[in-house]
């Protein structure tokens, strides 16, 4: 049913530029003297309802800029009042970037809902469209975040300035298959891939920093129905804020019998997810908090050289927070407490693990714009979190028929507490300074952390600019890690705070960035160095002895906008060389299973991946084309194999780590969608999608017989797959 409110009020809308005419993400607009207004979306453009009446002052704000401000007369149920944000730091137009964006990366700012769901092949997932983007590797399916030769835990996910502890559903080693946050439920990004700011911790390689949405401006109510499943969604104004809801069931059963993979499941990957976001302005800012649960399942089997069995998988999450953020004058600071909690359930033979993970977190931020030429940014958040590690682990090969698992029942509590403070310094027309400096300590390990960063801008035109930056990146192992390493031996093992330490990573990159109209191009070069990563394998942790590196070179073109272009899209190349700690998998002469550490490519470790992605809207239409490259996959091939003791299996021993390269991986990703009005304030989008467009039977890895004396190629079971569905959107 549609919802109507009826209010005495106005609809204020329109759209924030700049000088030169560059719309303004994340300005802050509002109806003066009044507590009503809103922040503008990734392309500049704001919506909301005020009860002023007659005639009123709109002012637009954001650091670094002049207030804009227009006087309006209140006569219609819509009002729209356009305003232009003039640069107080600079005269040079584009060339600088504001604060929260300064970071030498793959900033992705204005990355929208519809960014994300017409993206071929990201199936309608957040992190999937990101990981189009330079400086992240994606093969095939998944919808992890593996930031230059960095492993998908190294990259920090954030909503509101709270960290996720789940940021992926159907969880495995490679992240996850889709990501745990709806992209209707995101008002912007900002993903770096490396060298980013001292107000980001915990996190060796990427950040991505999400914003969830503000009050609605209107009523509306969203239906969709599509083979993998159905979401509600209610967007409900109230007074000067609102609320909106939404529910997701995911049932992939649909899915996998169109395409023909129904029996590689013994339970298809379902999931049911919901959110509520209520957010109000107040004096000079904004209140807003969200709550949000989901909780998935699936069982797939499994079939080795020694075992034949069923992975099962079931995991809960939920996440509450409540952020409060205030601009006033040259000021503006933000506060966020969250509360998280995670659980869940692994099997896999004799391997079952349980873990349960629970965080109450605080983060406080200010900053300040001292000067025209000086800006200051200092924090400090803090948390509270324990794990409990329930599992029983088989020692040595994980797929030993024989193995007797050894039992685990360890909890871990330990505190977090870190700082930061930053200063941005326009040393003259064309130079940006930025310097900071990042502490952090974690009760569970040895020592704290001090890591300084720095970044350098110079604007050789309006256009054009050249970035250096780097600095020193720390990281502390998940409490799991901590828990499994005290419960190996006999009595737990508090050596924990000579052996395990915060992770390190030392960043340098280097690039240049130009934007000409509505075309972005960028390049980037970068290297890293790792030392004291916790190295672990199937339960067993040997400790902070883990180092490495990755340097490549990123490359990346944008042109036009989907929402407002006919034609737009990206491409991306990356080229990576990665080398890393890793765990081989060995045999004694008696057949025992044992492993020895080395060094070698890192299977995330792709040294070529290319991803381009072309958008063409005609009229209702709108069509859409993504094509994928990955060429040089590092993979671990056994090499040869030894009877076991009992003769029951043979013993597999790896050869060199990422010592054999896999085929080039391609494919072809298309999708269409068409939009229909069925009443006034209603629409009807069908949509529908083809990924693997080619049926490419793309490499996955290598499959052995049962003495590992004969191996073949493994192929991906994702081949060409077919999904089609409808959304009904009804409005006020």
């Amino acid at each position: 049913m549609l919802a109507l409110v009826f209010v005495l009020s106005t609809v204020l809308t329109g759209v924030v530029t700049d000088g030169d005419g560059v719309p303004m993400p994340y300005a802050t607009v509002r109806v003066a003297g009044t507590s009503e207004g809103a922040a503008t979306d990734g392309q500049g453009a704001f919506a909301f309802r005020t009860a002023a009446v007659g005639s009123a002052v709109v002012e637009a704000q954001f650091l670094g800029y002049a207030p804009a401000r227009r006087r309006v007369a209140l006569d219609a149920d819509t009002v729209r009042v356009d305003l232009v944000l003039r640069e107080a730091l600079t005269s040079l137009g584009r060339a600088v970037v504001s604060a929260d964006a300064f970071t030498s990366g793959a900033e992705v700012r204005g990355l929208d809902a519809l960014d994300v769901v017409t993206t071929p092949g990201a199936a309608a997932d957040l992190f999937g469209a990101i990981a189009t983007f330079p400086g992240v590797v994606s093969v095939d399916k998944g919808a992890g975040l593996f930031v230059r030769g960095g492993d998908v835990a190294e990259t920090a996910v954030l909503l509101d300035g709270a960290r996720l502890l789940r940021p992926y559903q159907f969880e495995s080693p490679q992240g996850g298959a889709r990501s745990s946050v709806s992209p209707w439920l995101v008002r912007g990004t900002r993903f770096s891939t490396g060298a980013f700011s001292a107000r980001y911790g915990d996190a060796l390689s990427g950040v991505l920093a999400l914003d969830s949405q503000d009050e609605p401006a209107t009523p509306s109510q969203t239906v969709d129905l599509g083979l993998a499943g159905a979401s509600l969604g209610a967007d409900v104004p109230v007074g000067t804020g609102g609320v909106r809801l939404a529910a997701t069931q995911t049932l992939t059963d649909a899915l996998f019998a169109v395409n023909g993979r129904g029996d590689a499941f013994e339970t298809a990957p379902r999931a049911t997810a919901g959110s509520v976001v209520a957010s109000w302005p107040v004096a000079d800012g904004r209140v807003k908090a969200v709550v949000q649960a989901r909780r998935d399942a699936l069982a797939v089997r499994v079939e080795e050289p020694s075992f034949s069995g069923v992975y099962e998988s079931a995991a809960r999450d939920g996440l509450a927070l409540v952020e409060w953020t205030r601009a006033r004058g040259r000021w503006a600071s933000g506060t966020t407490l969250s509360v998280a909690r995670r659980d869940g359930e692994q099997t896999l033979g004799a391997l079952r693990l349980r873990p349960e993970t629970g965080r109450a977190a605080v983060r406080a931020w200010a900053e300040h714009e001292a000067s025209d030429r000086l800006r200051l940014h200092v924090g400090a958040e803090g948390s509270l979190r324990r794990a409990r590690e329930r599992a029983a682990i088989p020692p040595g090969d994980l797929f030993d028929p024989s193995a007797v698992p050894v039992e685990i029942d360890q909890t871990v509590r330990g505190r977090h507490v870190g700082g930061w403070a930053e200063a941005e310094a326009q040393l003259s027309r064309r130079v940006v300074v930025v310097g900071g400096l990042r502490g952090d300590a974690h009760s569970a390990l040895a020592g704290a952390t001090l890591d300084p960063r720095a970044s350098v801008l110079v604007a050789l035109d309006a256009d054009t600019q050249l970035r250096l930056a780097g600095g020193r990146y720390s990281q502390a192992p998940a409490l799991s890690t901590v828990a499994r390493w005290r419960a190996d031996g006999d009595a737990p093992r508090e050596a924990t705070r000579d052996a395990l330490r915060a992770q390190r990573a030392d960043h340098l990159v280097a690039g240049v960035l130009r934007r000409r109209g509505r075309l972005t191009l960028r390049a980037e070069a970068y290297a890293k160095r790792y030392r004291a990563l916790a190295v672990e394998r199937s339960g067993v942790v040997y400790g902070s002895v883990g180092t490495g590196w990755a340097r490549g070179l990123d490359l990346f073109a944008r042109w036009g906008d989907v929402a407002s272009d006919r034609v737009s899209g990206w491409t991306s190349v990356s080229w990576l060389d990665a080398r890393r700690t890793g765990v081989r998998r060995d045999a004694s002469p008696d057949g025992t299973p044992t492993t020895r550490l080395d060094t070698g490519r890192p299977s995330f470790g792709v040294a070529l991946s290319a991803d381009a992605v072309g958008k063409v809207r005609v009229g209702r239409v709108t069509a859409a084309l993504r094509g994928r490259l990955a060429a040089g996959r590092p993979v671990t091939a056994v090499e040869r194999a030894v009877p076991s003791a009992d003769g029951d299996f043979f013993v597999p021993v790896d050869g060199p780590l990422g010592g054999d390269t896999l085929a080039p991986f391609a494919r072809l990703d298309a999708s269409l969608s068409y939009t229909l009005p069925v009443a006034r304030g209603a629409g009807l989008v069908l949509y529908g999608a083809v990924d693997n467009l080619l049926d490419r039977a793309n490499a996955a890895g290598y499959a052995y017989s049962a003495d590992y004396a004969e191996r073949t190629v493994d192929a991906s079971p994702f081949r060409r797959s077919l999904y089609v569905g409808a959304t009904l959107v009804l409005s006020r």
